[in-house]
């Protein structure tokens, strides 16, 4: 398998490299054509909100953000010259997505397939496949290259209930375990017997607020607080349950409400 450096340097100095079997600049520029593309249409499986959030989060700066927030500033190819720390990923990464938030099987396979590895992702039993309805549109619009056979060849989907035993293989087989659900789903998964030295990552019930001053609540800010909510409002795994506005009297929380619904039909 061939093996694609690139270099990072981070705040320190140090310089840390990661190993991949596949271009990580090939698969973001194959990502990013697809903006084009995606502009002119929204396949009925997805909502506008949702086709807005994926042409958005396909950009090159969001793709890169993953890897500068881990190890630095990408350095030009062939800067390379020694390094301090060298990463190579795990290898393949079952992925257990969720019932309650359908976009994040995009978003997490988008991120996933910039390492280059085989991917298995079970999708929710009682939501839509996204995941698979996206990349049916992905492939039919990208050109050939490598994230094209990887999502051809490195990528299965599937939906199945939580007793069928395909669960049992995703977790033998995967070095890499990420499960989105709840506790109780988790800890069964993590039972399952997987692979020596791999690791999993679990998301499981959590309860998150925001709290804000009511001074620093400019259109902005308010913006921001409106895309968190607008897909799944409070279901999000990322979404706060409730919004805490510190500062303010009650006929000034009601000018605050006023501007969000002012704010977000933009």
């Amino acid at each position: 398998m061939s093996e694609h450096l690139v270099a990072f340097k981070g705040s320190d100095g140090a310089v840390t490299a990661i190993s991949l079997p596949v271009s990580p600049r090939t698969l973001i520029e194959d990502w990013a054509s697809l903006r084009a593309s995606m502009i002119k249409t929204t396949p009925d499986s997805f909502t506008r909100d949702e086709w807005a959030y994926l042409i958005g989060f396909l950009s090159p700066e969001s793709l890169w953000r993953p890897f500068r927030e881990s190890f630095g500033e990408v350095l030009p190819e062939g800067s390379l010259k020694t390094e301090n720390v060298l990463y190579r990923p795990r290898g393949q990464v079952g992925l257990w997505l969720p019932n309650n938030v359908s976009l994040l099987g995009p978003l997490t396979m988008i991120l996933l397939s910039l390492t280059g590895q085989r991917m298995q992702v079970k999708v929710g039993s009682r939501s839509a496949d996204l995941t698979s309805a996206f990349v049916e549109f992905v492939l039919a619009k990208l050109k050939p290259g490598p994230l094209a056979t990887l999502l051809k060849t490195g990528l299965h989907c599937a939906t199945f209930p939580r007793t069928d035993e395909r669960n049992g293989r995703m977790a033998a087989e995967s070095r890499v375990r990420i499960v989105f659900g709840g506790d109780e789903a988790a800890e069964a998964i993590d039972r399952l017997p997987h692979p020596p030295g791999s690791v999993g990552y679990y998301f499981v019930d959590k309860r998150s607020e925001a709290w804000l001053e009511a001074a620093a609540l400019d259109d902005e800010t308010l913006g921001t607080l409106i895309k968190v909510f607008t897909i799944y409002g409070r279901a999000g795994c990322t979404s706060p349950r409730r919004v805490v506005i510190f500062g303010a009297k009650p006929d000034e929380l009601t000018a605050i409400r006023a501007r969000l619904f002012s704010l977000w039909p933009r």
